[in-house]
Formats: structure tokens, C-alpha cells, sequence
């Protein structure tokens, strides 16, 4: 039996527009692609980091590592395991006793943990997980779940490149539009003129206090299906007022990076977007939706910019959730994976093995 190896590769991404947010605008991102080998076999996984949230692609390989250290000695047994979503998490908190942050470090090794699970054992990742989670597939397998349709993300750019974004996104059930940028307002009427699709607004921290209300007035009077995020982490209370104020489902977003968070937002906000990134793989981001759940808050799987290895990992936790958000491969001008497709921004995850993830 060969020992167990560890490969990382960077994965630099371009957007077929410039992908710009309330605090910046790129094109080209850094990602990561780790591969685990053991006996014959690889997991795939993926790292996408952001700065946002302290990691960047040095930083991320540079940890990467440390966990794997932790993880080597440990493959074999989580192979053997018939369900090995416990052994994950207890690597989880292992992992988190070394580095307590790099999600996306820790969620690339816990991606190709799963999809080589699911390789060793011929079976779906995905099914496994969603066992795990109490929603068992039914006799069409994969292709009988029943999932939310995805958001496709509208990005602050110059105005003159919105029609060429609108028709990318022709044939995706539910818009999202990026806030703060210099003509809010403007951008959302042009939306709405061209679309009676339902329309999620995203303002990445834009606003404080009473601003993010007096800035919100105009553009829920267009027709918003939610509002994500529009002030600091911290300003909870005005979280709380935008609900309040809008009667529109609020979700948290940087205000929702820990599991801890769920319990500080909970009762301010309908629900919260889970990303990869931030919590760490499907095993923390399964463990992030018992919590939300237990604690009454709606679900919403969310991305960054990602190949379809992030995407379809997410994909597969897809009927647990309220909302999706997982259009970052959609925007990629070329994307180096093949995995989930999407029917009407639907999801359809592969049935295996593995996370059911292959190179173009």
C-alpha cells in the first residue's frame, strides 16, 4: 500500500467581467487545487481564499501542511469508515486546534477527504453526506432532489457592460445584485426594465446605521426578493432595523463567519449565507445548517469565485437549504472543472463516485 501524498497546485481563475464588489473590484483570482493520493487513488479539492476573511493563496498554501500533518496519519482509518462523517468532524476540531481560521485551507482537505471516501468506496460523497443530514435520496438517486434554483450574480461594473451581464445570466431563475456602487439606484431600475425575475440585493458592508435603510428605501419600492448584508459584521442592530424597516427577508453574511455568530444573529435576521470558505468543507458547512436550523434561522449556500470542485461540493448539500448562491464557476470565462449542471439554475449534482468531479 503506497503511503498517502498531499499535492497542491495553484488554479488562477479570470471572470468573463470584472467581478466587483462594494470593497473592490478583480478579474483574476488565486485559487488552489489540492489533491490527496492514497493506494491508487485521488480526492480532489479546493482552496478560495479571501482576503476578506484573512487568507490569501500564500498564506493558504503555507497552512495547508500544517493540516495535513494532522491528517495523514488519519486517511486510512477515515477510508475504512462506512459513514465517515464523524471521523471528519472530529479531524475538524483537530484541525482547529492547530489553526483556528483558514477555511479555505481546511475545507480544500476536507473536499478531497470526501470525494476520495467516495472513490475508495465506488459511492457518492454527496449521497453520504446528505444521509448524514437525514435527507436520504430517493429512487431516481441524485436526480430526484429537490433543490432551490441558484442565484446568478450581477457585479458592480461600468454601466455600458450591464446588458452584456444580463444576458449571461439569461436562462437563471433569480437575479443578485451587487450594492454600493456609485449609481445603486440607476443599475437596479435598468434590472427591473428588463426583468420581472426575482431580484436579491448584496451590499457586502456598504452601509452604518440609519444610512443602510435611507440607501435600501428606493430600491426595495422596485420589488426585492431579499437583502444580504448591508452593513458591518458588527452592527447588528441595524441588521435588525433593515428587517424591521423592509418587511424583506435579511440575510447575514460576514456577520454569520463563525458558528458562534448563528447564536449573536439569530432573532435579527431570517437566515444566513454558508460558504465554504468560511466554515471549513461540507463537514462544517453540514454542522453550520444544524445550527442555523436549530436555531430559526433560514439557510442560503453561497460562494466565491470558484472552479466547479468548490461548487459542486456545495451543490451536493443543495436540498438542505432555503436559497442558493452558488454561481461562481457560471462566472468564470473558462472553468477547468466539469461537475453540477444546472437546469433552469437548478442543481444537478453527479451521482458519483466521489464528489463526481472531473478535469475538462
Amino acid at each position: 500500500m503506497s503511503p498517502s501524498r498531499m499535492h497542491i497546485e495553484a488554479c488562477d481563475l479570470r471572470t468573463r467581467h470584472v467581478f466587483g464588489l462594494s470593497r473592490g473590484a478583480e478579474q483574476v483570482f488565486h485559487n488552489l487545487v489540492v489533491r490527496i493520493r492514497h493506494d491508487g487513488l485521488e480526492g480532489l479539492g479546493e482552496a478560495a481564499p479571501s482576503a476578506y476573511y484573512g487568507e490569501r493563496a500564500e498564506t493558504a498554501r503555507a497552512s495547508l501542511p500544517l493540516y495535513w500533518e494532522v491528517a495523514r496519519e488519519r486517511v486510512e482509518e477515515i477510508l475504512a469508515e462506512p459513514h465517515p462523517f464523524g471521523a471528519l468532524e472530529a479531524l475538524q476540531c483537530d484541525w482547529e486546534g492547530v489553526l483556528r481560521h483558514n477555511g479555505a485551507a481546511r475545507g480544500a482537505l476536507d473536499m478531497a477527504l470526501w470525494d476520495l471516501w467516495g472513490r475508495r468506496h465506488g459511492v457518492s460523497a454527496g449521497a453520504e453526506i446528505r444521509a448524514a443530514a437525514g435527507v436520504p435520496d430517493g429512487p431516481g438517486g441524485s436526480a430526484s432532489l429537490n433543490c432551490p434554483a441558484t442565484s446568478y450574480t450581477i457585479a458592480i461594473d461600468a454601466p455600458e457592460t450591464l446588458d452584456a451581464r444580463l444576458q449571461a445570466a439569461e436562462g437563471y431563475r433569480v437575479l443578485k445584485v451587487k450594492l454600493g456602487g456609485p449609481d445603486d439606484l440607476g443599475t437596479l431600475r435598468r434590472v427591473r426594465a428588463a426583468t420581472d425575475r426575482p431580484i436579491r440585493v448584496d451590499a457586502n458592508c456598504a452601509w452604518r446605521g440609519a444610512e443602510a435603510v435611507e440607501r435600501l428605501k428606493p430600491l426595495v419600492a422596485l420589488g426585492l426578493e431579499m437583502i444580504e448584508q448591508p452593513c458591518p459584521p458588527k452592527d447588528l442592530d441595524t441588521l435588525a432595523r433593515v428587517r424591521e424597516a423592509f418587511g424583506v427577508p435579511v440575510y447575514a453574511d460576514e456577520s454569520a463567519e463563525t458558528l458562534d455568530d448563528l447564536d449573536s444573529v439569530a432573532g435579527r435576521v431570517d437566515g444566513i449565507n454558508v460558504k465554504l470558505v468560511k466554515c471549513g468543507g461540507p463537514t462544517r458547512m453540514l454542522q453550520y445548517v444544524r445550527r442555523a436550523r436549530d436555531r430559526g434561522l433560514e439557510v442560503m449556500l453561497g460562494c466565491m469565485i470558484e472552479t466547479s470542485v468548490c461548487i459542486t461540493a456545495a451543490a451536493h448539500l443543495a436540498p438542505l437549504a432555503d436559497r442558493l448562491d452558488l454561481d461562481g464557476a457560471l462566472l468564470l470565462d473558462r472553468d477547468p472543472y466539469r461537475g453540477v449542471e444546472w437546469a433552469g439554475g437548478c442543481p444537478r449534482v453527479p451521482g458519483g463516485p466521489g464528489l463526481g468531479v472531473t478535469a475538462r
